[in-house]
């Protein structure tokens, strides 16, 4: 059973969220919440399982929230939200590392491509010019979020388009001006480090621009 995105205790709150007809916009927001909570536990369990001769094996995982809003004129023009995952393995072997990425987060898909990265380190052994070893990636833990004032998850889309609605208005400051445009754009981005060496890592950042 792939358990990085299937976890029954996801799953299970994300019908009875649907089933209740919240809209939308607030479900990808409790599934992108719960999806942080539970991946160290699920992606460090499918380290555990990748059955390779390697020195050393890391996932870092990331998943990118992005939203775009654009108001012409006062009238919207586009309102979109993204949100894009994935993961990168490192494989130590043979004293050279080899690297592989797969848009899926589950235990099979990730044990594929860290069976891509241990084939690519054993290839590059054959013409190495440095031997490392696992002291070039010491166990790290730890947690770290950007600071800010309000989260971005928190702001209704209503109030946004408002904003760039009054931005509209207030620079049309003269009857020769043609058009205005506002721009809105946030990231959420939120990574996730693991390895067979003890390394738990969790780091979110976000930036946002109204142009």
């Amino acid at each position: 059973m792939d358990t990085c995105l299937t976890d029954k205790t996801l799953q299970n709150t994300l019908r009875i969220k649907i089933k209740t007809e919240i809209p939308l916009l607030l479900c990808l927001r409790i599934y992108i919440n719960l999806l942080k909570l539970f991946m160290i536990g699920p992606l460090t369990t499918a380290l555990e399982r990748i059955d390779i001769p390697a020195d050393w094996i890391g996932i870092r995982a990331i998943q990118e929230a992005s939203s775009f809003r654009a108001m012409r004129d006062g009238h919207p023009q586009r309102n979109e939200r993204s949100l894009n995952r994935g993961a990168r393995g490192e494989v130590l072997a043979q004293g050279q590392f080899g690297y592989s990425a797969t848009n899926q987060l589950t235990e099979e898909a990730l044990r594929q491509a860290m069976q891509r990265a241990y084939k690519q380190a054993i290839a590059a052994s054959k013409w190495a010019i440095h031997y490392f070893t696992q002291a070039v990636r010491p166990p790290i833990t730890g947690s770290y979020r950007s600071p800010y004032q309000k989260p971005f998850d928190s702001l209704d889309i209503s109030e946004i388009n408002d904003l760039l609605r009054r931005l509209c208005e207030h620079l049309k400051v003269s009857a020769a001006i043609v058009r205005t445009s506002a721009i809105a754009r946030t990231y959420d981005i939120a990574a996730w480090f693991v390895s067979t060496n003890g390394s738990q890592i969790h780091q979110r950042t976000g930036a946002g621009s109204v142009l």
